[in-house]
């Protein structure tokens, strides 16, 4: 069974600044997250590149749980991934109940690849560079200093 993870019409009209906190809350996509025999969710103007950028860094650390927290959602469980003795399940609160899974570690990195680099590809459509839009901070990982409604806080 694979972990399917897809962006499908990434969109930057909201996009008004060229700071990396402006293109992860502002460029948008339908994000629909599945496996070979189920669809978990489907959901219209999702800040997709965020969710890249999140589950690129977290790919690089210790296998713990990944619980998308958002700057542009309410809604701080939109995304977990979860280890568990029978390998790795996908929830989300927009289907409280339904899980994906389990998937073996491979089967979720290789899901978690495949939609960074379609990100990647639709932003260079866009005419944006992927590498500035998704650069992993020089000294760590952190996330840019904005709050939930979308303005940059001072730090």
């Amino acid at each position: 069974m694979r972990l399917h993870i897809t962006v499908d019409r990434l969109d930057a009209a909201e996009l008004r600044g060229a700071t990396q906190a402006d293109f992860l809350i502002a460029v948008d996509g339908t994000l629909r997250i599945a496996s070979d025999d189920a669809i978990l969710f489907e959901e219209p103007t999702f800040p997709v590149v965020e969710l890249a950028w999140l589950l690129s860094s977290w790919r690089a650390t210790p296998r713990a749980s990944f619980q998308f927290d958002s700057m542009s959602l309410e809604e701080v469980d939109t995304v977990e991934i979860t280890p568990s003795s029978a390998g790795w399940t996908v929830a989300s609160c927009y289907r409280p109940g339904s899980v994906l899974g389990p998937f073996d570690w491979a089967e979720v990195d290789a899901g978690i690849r495949a939609f960074v680099a379609d990100v990647e590809r639709q932003l260079r459509a866009l005419g944006l560079d992927p590498a500035v839009v998704l650069q992993p901070r020089r000294n760590g990982w952190r996330r840019p200093a904005v709050s939930k409604t979308g303005g940059r806080r001072e730090s």
